[in-house]
């Protein structure tokens, strides 16, 4: 797979949002237009957030929010970008990316990274040192000016197959309750302590998200087999056979989604896993 590398400019750009800031008011321009009276930007932990339906809409972006799940939805040309507040994830597609700083409620206002949901909008960010200004331009795609081959950190790479292996070799049918190894708690602590340490480029984090999907996905195949295997004498279509089978070829897959470090690849697997996992879920 290949990575975009966007000119100079917006490079050095990066290294602003990476820095913390101090004092100042900071102004935010999208396609010219001051919108810092409407919607003051505010810095948090080196990052600039702006008000969610300010940016998103600024961007040409529609916009739905689900207030029960604190989650917001924009979507701009067939992309769809999600973010949750409180969650350091950020959907874009089928893809999921880690965030710095995650989305937060201050003062009754949701504020996300601007950094991260223009450059996910393919849009042009910038910034003016002089007047501590944050500028957006729009449909600036075509200011990609090369690309370079990036590999997976090999060491996530082992990390995440060890833990994974782990995992599906310690599940037997009828032990996922027992298994300590794919309990949601150990998922959590990997997730944020041995994996992410490993994690430095934007693929790393796609990979990382992936496998994360990977693994928590497990743990629903596994509890929902013994849900299955408990329920044999009361549902004709359940046999010892049929579950069994079907813990097989979801484990077949997994040994797939060990051997690839292709976001693209791990999805497809994850797709006949669910459809294995479904099909079996149907005779319960």
């Amino acid at each position: 797979m290949k990575k975009r590398v966007l000119a100079a400019s917006i490079l050095a750009m990066g290294m602003v949002f990476g820095a913390n800031v101090y004092g100042g008011d900071v102004k935010l321009v999208v396609d010219g237009e001051d919108i810092t009276s409407t919607a003051a930007p505010e810095i948090m932990d080196g990052r600039t957030m702006v008000p969610m339906r300010v940016i998103f809409e600024k961007l040409g972006a529609t916009i739905d929010w689900d207030a029960d799940t604190k989650t917001v939805t924009g979507k701009k040309d067939g992309k769809k970008v999600v973010l949750q507040v409180g969650s350091d994830r950020m959907q874009i597609g089928n893809k999921y990316m880690s965030l710095e700083v995650a989305p937060v409620i201050v003062g009754g206002r949701t504020l996300v990274p601007a950094r991260a949901v223009s450059e996910s909008l393919d849009c042009d960010v910038k910034w003016n040192a002089n007047t501590r200004t944050v500028v957006i331009t729009t449909n600036t795609a075509e200011e990609v000016v090369e690309e370079v081959e990036e590999n997976v950190n090999p060491a996530l790479v082992n990390q995440v197959k060890k833990d994974l292996a782990a995992a599906t070799d310690s599940y037997n049918l009828g032990s996922a309750a027992r298994a300590a190894r794919i309990k949601k708690e150990y998922l959590e602590d990997t997730i944020m302590t041995a994996w992410k340490r490993f994690a430095k480029s934007d693929k790393d984090r796609e990979y990382l998200y992936a496998m994360h999907t990977a693994y928590d996905k497990f743990i629903v195949y596994a509890a929902g087999i013994d849900e299955c295997y408990s329920k044999i004498s009361s549902s004709p279509a359940l046999t010892e056979e049929v579950c069994r089978n079907a813990k097989q070829n979801i484990a077949n897959i997994y040994e797939e989604i060990k051997m690839t470090e292709s976001v693209e690849k791990i999805n497809e697997c994850l797709s006949r896993a669910d459809k294995e996992y479904n099909d079996l879920k149907s005779k319960a």
